[in-house]
């Protein structure tokens, strides 16, 4: 069992990456967790940073994200088994024209990738 601190601990480090600092701006979900990876085996376990990493998902619900047709989507619902794999809901076509708004499950559907995460004021300014 792992202890309360330790989890609590990661929980607010991955907390503060994500979220805008006086000294910077917020990092997205997928690299917020690389800074973690970093620091994985010195600051914390393989095992907590796996436990993290399945419940959060590298593309938690809610971020926008970037598709390799250039079609922009947000994060409907996370798959546990491939994180880099969710399920999407087409925001934007590939000229930035509002989408049919269709849900897709990119582990079924392997010529569909995320290419980047898109951070939130970016998101704005497209919508």
């Amino acid at each position: 069992m792992m202890p309360n601190s330790k989890i609590l601990s990661l929980i607010d480090v991955y907390e503060a990456l994500i979220h805008p600092r006086d000294h910077r701006d917020a990092l997205v979900p997928p690299v917020g967790i690389q800074e973690l990876i970093k620091q994985e085996g010195k600051r914390f376990s393989n095992k907590l940073m796996k436990a993290l990493i399945e419940t959060i998902s590298l593309y938690p619900v809610g971020c926008f994200v970037h598709l390799n047709t250039g079609e922009i989507a947000t994060v409907v619902k996370t798959n546990k088994h491939f994180p880099s794999r969710p399920q999407v809901r087409i925001m934007y076509d590939k000229y930035r024209q509002k989408a049919k708004r269709q849900i897709v499950d990119l582990a079924q559907n392997n010529l569909l990738v995320i290419e980047k995460c898109i951070p939130s004021p970016k998101m704005q300014r497209i919508a």
